[in-house]
């Protein structure tokens, strides 16, 4: 995780109250009425990993603003380059992606909440354009290797570079996997954070 497994900071409990407030079903769920310092400790934490998500989603932007220039081009080593790096900001956005997402629906505030309501969209969002922009660096990649295998005058080349083909086709298989896993990974810890937050809500009703 971003937060290097520390425990994310909740307001205490005496820095805080609890109302009740109806949802559409009419059914009651308790929130958290946050105290001015309770507030003030809230939107410091709130800064702090918004700004390292927008950190970790610009070095995926720098990919972006030259991935059509990068393409044309069709050089394969770059592309291939450009995939891992890729790959490796996907995880490092990702996790801070997730530690916010943890930390808001954990808060349980109105304010929390709200915040809650326009992050994650936008995470999902942004999680399609990663996978969108995967795919198009490994038709790229394919491609690349199609011109080296046409381009090559023996059989040996020939053979070589049909095995680089098949290699590119099972990582872009390999690598659809492992997003439908995160994506699975990141419906867990909301499932988990869920499940807490109601666990919360019956203990302060005993």
């Amino acid at each position: 995780m971003a937060s290097g497994g520390k425990p994310i900071p909740i307001v205490d409990v005496e820095e805080s109250e609890e109302e009740t407030v109806l949802s559409e079903e009419g059914e009651g769920k308790r929130l958290k009425t946050q105290t001015k310092k309770g507030m003030e400790q809230f939107l410091t934490f709130l800064q702090k990993y918004s700004s390292q998500e927008q950190k970790a989603w610009s070095m995926i932007e720098e990919i972006l603003v030259d991935i059509d220039e990068n393409i044309d081009h069709k050089n394969f080593k770059d592309l291939r380059k450009i995939k891992a790096e890729l790959q490796k900001f996907k995880r490092t956005y990702f996790d801070c992606a997730n530690d916010f997402l943890s930390f808001l629906k954990r808060t349980n505030t109105r304010e929390s909440n709200e915040e809650f309501s326009i992050q994650e969209p936008r995470f999902c969002k942004r999680s399609d354009i990663i996978d969108q922009l995967m795919n198009r660096i490994e038709d790229a990649l394919l491609d690349a290797a199609d011109t080296i295998s046409r381009a090559s005058g023996s059989e040996g080349s020939r053979s070589q570079s049909k095995s680089s083909v098949s290699e590119m086709s099972k990582s872009r298989v390999l690598l659809r996997q492992k997003a439908e896993a995160e994506k699975a990974k990141l419906a867990f810890v909301r499932q988990q954070v869920d499940l807490q937050t109601e666990k919360s809500k019956i203990e302060g009703q005993i």
